[in-house]
């Protein structure tokens, strides 16, 4: 999985991507509950 934020210009790593806002990557990293439609691409 390869996280991309889409409002500060960060990636990191290989794979599919997966983008969104910084904090809402950093929720899904965290293994919290992300509302529907903030995350884009296969999780």
């Amino acid at each position: 999985m390869q996280p991309k934020a889409t409002d500060i210009g960060w990636s990191y790593g290989e794979g599919r991507v997966v983008s969104g806002r910084a904090q809402d990557l950093l929720l899904l990293v965290c293994g919290s509950r992300v509302p529907a439609g903030r995350i884009d691409g296969d999780i």
